[in-house]
């Protein structure tokens, strides 16, 4: 080390060291060759499509649009001239228009929207209307389709209009800027409670059954509620707002049917009573 300073060795020691302590930069993997067609870039086409998402609103309107085009179909096979046919066809029009138009302002509102039993509701009605424009044709059956379809959609609408009323601190929130979160969760639904009663003497065991009117003669639309009265607790089910039939059964025994309007005032509960044979 003759000729080299202290310091000067210190600094080349310590420089020897850190050239020590560095490991050897990582080295890349080379690729593998490929042909030319194996590092073709996917065309668009071959890509998959990003999943869209449907708004809640779509099953709906889609639901009316359908409703809609069965009317459409009825028209051209009702005759013309025919006044109570004409009035049938113009009248479920026009509701369906506004309902459409209420369900609208109810998502404006921070409706979470409906539940899926409204818009079931909805294709069982278009349903019906199909059903009446099949062959053999009966006018007086579809012009009783149509009716029946309008007064459904007319509980509807008058339910919804005012289901439920949004709380005034809500609203002035909304008002301001938008909802960060819904207001109310589910439209359209309302919890019906019934009791079975002989006169006024309420009594159990009995089931409560029910069906859209429209549907009246059609066995496998009838619907049984899920819990069975008692004599304190009425049978209870969530129900879409419309016309109902609903009796009361027993093994063989059934009550008179009862037309019976469900929803109409934006409540989410209605009770009544049936009577037992």
């Amino acid at each position: 080390m003759k000729g080299f300073s202290l310091y000067t060795v210190l600094c080349l020691a310590t420089a020897a060291t850190s050239v020590v302590a560095q490991p050897p930069p990582p080295t890349s993997p080379q690729p593998t060759p490929q042909t030319p067609a194996l590092m073709a870039t996917p065309s668009p086409a071959t890509m998959p499509a990003p999943k869209k998402l449907v708004p809640t609103l779509d099953r709906e309107s889609s639901a009316l649009v359908a409703l809609d085009e069965s009317v459409a179909r009825l028209r051209t096979l009702l005759n013309a001239d025919d006044i109570e046919a004409r009035e049938a066809v113009n009248g479920l029009q026009q509701v369906s228009a506004a309902l459409l138009v209420e369900q609208q302002q109810q998502v404006s509102r921070g409706v979470d929207f409906f539940a899926s039993r409204y818009v079931d509701s909805l294709r069982s009605l278009t349903q019906l209307l199909t059903e009446a424009s099949a062959p053999p044709f009966d006018a007086p059956r579809a012009i009783a389709a149509l009716r029946d379809v309008k007064e459904d959609l007319n509980s509807k609408i008058q339910h919804l209009r005012r289901d439920p009323p949004v709380e005034e601190a809500g609203m002035a929130a909304c008002n301001r800027g938008p909802c960060p979160q819904p207001i109310y969760t589910v439209a359209g639904a309302i919890t019906v409670m019934v009791r079975t009663k002989r006169g006024n003497t309420q009594v159990g065991g009995w089931e409560v059954w029910y069906v859209q009117r429209g549907w009246a003669n059609s066995q496998t639309k009838w619907r049984r509620f899920d819990s069975i009265s008692d004599v304190q607790t009425p049978a209870r089910q969530v129900i879409t707002p419309g016309n109902y039939l609903m009796w009361t059964k027993q093994g063989e025994r059934s009550g008179t049917r009862l037309l019976v309007p469900i929803g109409g005032g934006g409540r989410s509960e209605q009770t009544l009573d049936l009577l037992i044979p």
